[in-house]
C-alpha cells in the first residue's frame, strides 16, 4: 500500500470530525480532507480487499474514493463521518464489481454480505437481539443454517459452499437468501410480540 501510504502528512493539531469538514468546505484545503479520512484507511482498505477480492483493486479503490470526497464532502450533510464514508466505500466497491461482468457472481455474493446487517445488530438492545437472532437461527432448515454459518460466520464464498455441501451456487444463494429473509421475519415477529407483553 505504498502509494496510500505517500499521501500528505498534515502536522495540524488534531480537528475533531465535524472540524475538519467544517475547514475544508471553508477553505477546500485538502490537508483537512486528507487528515479525516487517514485515520480510516485501514478500515476502508480491509471493506475494499473484501468485495473486490484483489490487492491491487482495493489499493485503487481506497484512493479513487479520497479523490470522489472531494466533490462528495462539499455536497452532503455528514452527521456520522465514519458510517457515511463507509457506506460510500461499499457502493464504490459495488460499482465496480457491477462495471466488470466477469466478476457478476461475487458482485452477488458482495450484495448480499451488505444487506444483511441483521447479523451486525449495532443498536443499544445488540445483546437481546444476538438471542433472538440465534433463537430464530434454530428455525431454519438444516441446509438454509449450514449455508448461512458459512458464508456470514466462516466468510466462506458461494463456491466454497457449494463444494463444501455439494450443492450448486444458485442452491447455495437460494439456500442464503431465503435463510436471511426467514430470520429477519421471525425476529420481527419475536420483536412485536415483546413489545407487546
Amino acid at each position: 500500500m505504498r502509494a496510500i501510504d505517500e499521501m500528505h502528512k498534515s502536522t495540524a493539531k488534531k480537528l475533531t470530525e465535524a472540524e475538519y469538514i467544517a475547514n475544508y468546505r471553508r477553505s477546500q484545503d485538502q490537508s483537512y480532507l486528507s487528515d479525516l479520512y487517514r485515520p480510516y484507511m485501514t478500515l476502508i482498505y480491509g471493506t475494499c480487499l473484501k468485495y473486490l477480492q484483489d490487492v491491487g483493486l482495493a489499493e485503487d479503490a481506497v484512493m479513487d474514493i479520497y479523490i470522489g470526497l472531494k466533490d462528495k464532502v462539499l455536497k452532503h450533510e455528514i452527521n456520522n463521518f465514519s458510517a457515511w464514508v463507509y457506506r460510500i466505500s461499499v457502493n464504490h466497491c459495488l460499482e465496480q464489481l457491477r462495471t466488470d461482468k466477469r466478476y457478476a457472481d461475487r458482485k452477488n455474493e458482495a450484495e448480499d454480505m451488505y444487506s444483511a446487517e441483521i447479523f451486525h445488530p449495532n443498536d443499544v438492545d445488540k445483546e437481546k437481539d444476538l438471542q433472538i437472532m440465534e433463537a430464530c437461527m434454530l428455525t431454519l432448515s438444516d441446509t438454509q443454517l449450514q449455508c448461512v454459518k458459512h458464508f456470514y460466520y466462516e466468510k466462506k464464498s458461494y463456491q466454497d459452499i457449494a463444494g463444501m455441501l455439494s450443492m450448486s451456487y444458485t442452491q447455495v444463494r437460494s439456500a442464503i437468501q431465503n435463510g436471511r429473509r426467514n430470520i429477519k421475519n421471525c425476529m420481527t415477529t419475536k420483536m412485536a410480540s415483546q413489545h407487546e407483553g
